[in-house]
């Protein structure tokens, strides 16, 4: 969860984040299967600053 109440969720089967409104309602996704930039592989944590902004882990 982010400072305005977002959930953010590593979706680890399909490869990509996906975004949730403060009241679970789903509200966007990025990524898809790839090593390139905008791609993911094998996503395992997401890290949140206090800014709008986040960072995926990957292993």
């Amino acid at each position: 969860e982010d400072p305005y109440g977002y959930v953010f969720v590593v979706d680890t089967i399909n490869q990509r984040i996906q975004k949730f409104d403060p009241d679970l309602n789903f509200m966007a996704k990025w990524g898809i299967v790839g090593k390139d930039s905008g791609q993911f592989y094998n996503p395992s944590g997401i890290c949140l600053s206090w800014e709008p902004d986040w960072a995926p882990q990957e292993e």
